[in-house]
C-alpha cells in the first residue's frame, strides 16, 4: 500500500515506562543521579541535572526525552497559590 510514512517521536509515556522497567537496577547503581531516557532506552546517568540535560540536548536535539532523578522515594512538589479565585 503506497503513501507517506511518518516518523513518530517517542512519547514521554514510553520513556516513563522504560524508567519503571529499569528502576530497581537504576536505584542500585545510580541512586541520587539523573538518568536520560530517549526512545524508551537509557542513554546514560549523570551526577547533576545540568550535565544530564546538556548531554541530552547534544545527543538528541529538540526531540522527546526524559531527564529524571533516580530516587527510591520520589519527592512530590506541591505548588499552590493563596491568590483569591475570581469567577465570571
Amino acid at each position: 500500500m503506497g503513501g507517506i510514512e511518518m516518523a513518530v517521536a517517542p512519547s514521554l509515556t514510553d520513556n516513563l515506562l522504560a524508567y519503571e522497567r529499569h528502576k530497581e537496577q537504576l536505584i542500585m547503581e545510580n541512586e541520587g543521579r539523573f538518568v536520560v531516557i530517549q526512545g524508551g532506552a537509557i542513554a546514560g546517568c549523570w551526577d547533576t541535572y545540568r550535565d544530564a540535560i546538556q548531554s541530552a540536548y547534544q545527543q538528541f536535539g529538540l526531540t522527546t526525552f526524559l531527564v529524571k532523578r533516580i530516587e527510591r522515594t520520589e519527592r512530590v512538589d506541591v505548588f499552590f497559590s493563596d491568590l483569591p479565585v475570581y469567577s465570571s
